[in-house]
């Protein structure tokens, strides 16, 4: 009985530290290699004492737990085994591509701060001007679409778009029509047609995340930016918060808040372009998405509830104007250092994935009683909003001619290796795609085939 216990607790100490101690090792993080192996050892041994000094109890607790953990993981299992993915990646886009690249590279800094409105809808939603700071990019030399579209209303989806240079569907017809998450697409948001078509180029990519799960580490990446304040996985910091060891998570992000570490990316950015072989830089931020982190005067605000989520509509447009400005601030203070300090030409973009949620949409998502959104019915304020994305674009050639009449972010990858390879690259024609959803997760229907409804909004947006 005592090995049998000993052999489940064993199995739960596993489940635990196991899956952290083996990214630890892939990703050749020596800290974080060292500290799974103590704790795992060490949680093992102590296990193993208590088991033999006390079974009974220690029989009662290991099968309750243990039982518990299995009853956790049931709903995970089920959607794993019953969730479809895409079964390949899309490399339309690559086919299009040379095989090699001539002269100096340059490096590519690519930055999609999620939720990020267009121009257009700072003016018509916000009543705000967002002019001063577009025109500085102008001034820098950057190309900026005052009046862009997402291809897909939400993150998952744009950004598999966006990455691959494609869209999606070649892919959905192997996604049930109803899928209820967007794990499906995640490896087409990592495994990406535009990483891979630049790291056989020559590219490095440096991959910089968000706590959102499929952009937060990226395994193809030659170096990814972790934000972690200990070196604790995401499955240990859960496992932390219920139990009294949750003081040290506390401990540690109260000496280093997001803000500090967005300032730790930005120095990262700048020294990845110090390097003498050519960049390529990803970079999913969220300092336009909610929790909102900043104060008025751009420090942090506390660790506390406020930070996080604002559900009042009203309150809810300040806070994101607030954070648009000091994103602004931060990114001019970015791009004049990349400029200055790289020893050779830079590409660089900001293209946002997804526009900031509409009225009716942040009442159903944090409403009580409220009637799921329903897309399709959307008002053509609503698509605008939700649509509505900032994309700018810098290229060292300044040849924006055929760029200019672009309205979507689906060829920024084109525009670049156009850049790249010095011969045109053929540009897909700007298309709109959206979904029903409730809530979350997001009830998916097909959108293979369907543009955004209603029609009258189409024409407007073609228009």
């Amino acid at each position: 009985v005592q090995r049998t216990l000993i052999g489940v607790t064993f199995c739960v100490i596993l489940w635990l530290f196991g899956g952290a101690f083996v990214s630890a090792v892939v990703s050749a993080d020596v800290l974080q290699v060292a500290f799974y192996s103590v704790l795992i050892v060490g949680v093992a041994g102590l296990a193993r004492y208590i088991i033999k000094a006390y079974p009974k109890p220690s029989g009662s607790l290991v099968a309750v737990y243990g039982a518990a953990l299995c009853g956790l993981q049931a709903p995970g299992v089920f959607a794993a085994l019953t969730t479809s993915t895409v079964q390949g990646p899309l490399n339309g886009f690559e086919a299009s591509l040379p095989s090699e690249l001539n002269g100096p590279l340059p490096h590519i800094v690519y930055i999609v701060p999620d939720r990020y409105a267009s121009n257009a809808v700072l003016r018509s939603e916000y009543d705000f001007s967002n002019e001063g700071f577009t025109a500085e990019l102008r001034a820098l030399g950057f190309h900026v679409w005052d009046n862009q579209y997402a291809n897909y209303p939400k993150t998952f989806q744009s950004l598999a778009s966006t990455l691959n240079s494609d869209y999606l569907d070649p892919v959905l017809e192997d996604v049930g029509a109803k899928q209820t998450s967007y794990s499906y697409l995640t490896p087409l948001i990592q495994d990406f047609a535009a990483r891979r078509a630049l790291q056989e180029r020559g590219y490095s990519y440096k991959h910089i995340g968000s706590w959102w799960e499929p952009t937060r580490l990226n395994s193809w990446a030659n170096e990814n930016f972790k934000d972690v304040t200990l070196p604790y996985a995401e499955i240990t910091r859960a496992y932390f918060e219920v139990t009294p060891l949750k003081a040290l998570l506390a401990s540690a992000e109260a000496k280093r808040t997001p803000c500090e570490i967005v300032d730790e990316k930005m120095s990262f950015i700048r020294q990845s372009v110090q390097s003498e072989t050519p960049q390529f830089i990803l970079w999913h931020t969220l300092m336009t998405h909610d929790p909102y982190i900043f104060n008025d005067d751009g420090s942090c605000r506390d660790l506390d509830e406020d930070r996080h989520f604002v559900n009042v509509y009203d309150d809810r447009k300040t806070e994101y104007i607030k954070h648009v400005e000091h994103f602004n601030r931060i990114m001019l203070e970015l791009i004049t250092s990349v400029f200055q300090e790289s020893d050779r030409d830079v590409i660089f973009v900001i293209q946002s994935d997804e526009g900031p949620f509409p009225k009716d949409l942040v009442r159903a998502v944090y409403g009580t009683d409220q009637e799921p959104y329903n897309f399709w019915q959307a008002s053509q304020a609503d698509i605008r909003q939700k649509h509505g994305i900032f994309n700018a674009i810098y290229l060292p050639s300044q040849a924006y001619d055929e760029a200019t009449g672009l309205r979507s972010p689906v060829n920024n990858f084109r525009l670049i290796f156009r850049e790249l390879a010095g011969h045109d690259i053929p540009l897909l024609p700007d298309r709109f795609y959206s979904f029903e959803f409730e809530h979350h997760p997001y009830n998916l229907r097909d959108i293979s085939d369907e543009l955004i409804a209603p029609a009258s909004a189409v024409a407007e947006l073609n228009n």
